[in-house]
């Protein structure tokens, strides 16, 4: 819908150098498929995404506020206090998206059927196969692992074994699990595969991992 008459647009710009490397590699490795795909997606002429909030959490909308209010009423280091304003926002957004969010212009009936895959392997992963999302989106199995292929650059099993690892690693990092919980919790059968996984993504072993962050 048009804008009213009492309703007020914000637009944030956001440049390369606000994107702290530390800050994405932790959301990176601590979010799912979907951040993995949006944060790298890039917007053509002709399909421009948004995520849209209907009802914006509280702590979305607080923190758009302060940072109006930094930039028009700017007092001391209100500069550094925005550039820090900008994580918490990108932060609070990836933290309340939910895959229905996603609006695309022209949206097309495949990029639909892209958005309810990510959502289903995101939910799933641990026991998911290639013929059980072909049978809940009513398609050839054939059709759904080319479609992932040719709008991801990954196949099924690949993006399937890279959510597996994602939320191993948050398991690793926030709880006392043992890591062959972890393994079958996750969905891998052979650890072997998990770990050899695990290292390529994150170039240390799972112990490693946990005790950087007991430390």
């Amino acid at each position: 819908e048009a804008l009213g008459a009492d309703d007020i647009m914000i637009n944030v710009l956001f440049q390369n150098k606000n994107f702290n490397l530390e800050w994405l590699e932790k959301m990176k490795s601590s979010r799912n498929l979907l951040f993995d795909f949006i944060i790298n997606s890039q917007p053509t002429p002709r399909h421009q995404k948004f995520i849209h909030f209907k009802d914006a959490p509280s702590s979305i909308r607080d923190v758009l506020e302060n940072i109006v209010s930094e930039y028009f009423f700017p007092k001391d280091f209100s500069d550094v206090i925005i550039q820090n304003y900008l994580m918490v926002l990108l932060t609070e957004i990836i933290r309340n998206y939910q895959p229905t969010m996603i609006s695309e212009k022209n949206t097309s009936k495949k990029a639909k059927t892209l958005g309810k895959i990510f959502k289903y392997i995101s939910e799933d992963y641990a026991t998911l196969t290639l013929t059980d999302l072909a049978n809940r989106l009513n398609y050839n199995k054939n059709y759904i692992s080319n479609l992932i292929k040719s709008e991801t650059g990954h196949t099924f099993i690949e993006l399937l074994s890279k959510q597996k690892i994602m939320r191993g690693h948050i398991l690793i990092t926030t709880t006392n699990m043992p890591i062959t919980e972890i393994v079958r919790k996750v969905g891998f059968k052979n650890g072997n595969s998990f770990y050899k996984i695990y290292k390529n993504a994150y170039h240390e072993l799972p112990l490693e991992t946990r005790k950087k962050a007991e430390q």
